[in-house]
């Protein structure tokens, strides 16, 4: 089996089985933030903005 590879941004998804998929693929910080329910969240926010700070984010989403 080949080694998945090692992201150093965190990466931010909407679902829950966007992380699963992300997961089989590649070893690195995931994020879900559960759509639009992100701004109701205010600790999810300061973690997005700590990893935004310090190793980078990726921000991948459906539309």
């Amino acid at each position: 089996m080949t080694p998945r590879p090692k992201i150093a941004p965190a990466i931010v998804v909407e679902g829950k089985y966007d992380k699963i998929r992300l997961e089989s693929v590649v070893d690195a910080v995931i994020i879900v933030t559960g759509g639009f329910q992100i701004y109701r969240n205010d600790a999810q926010l300061r973690l997005i903005r700590h990893y935004a700070e310090t190793t980078g984010i990726v921000i991948l989403t459906d539309a």
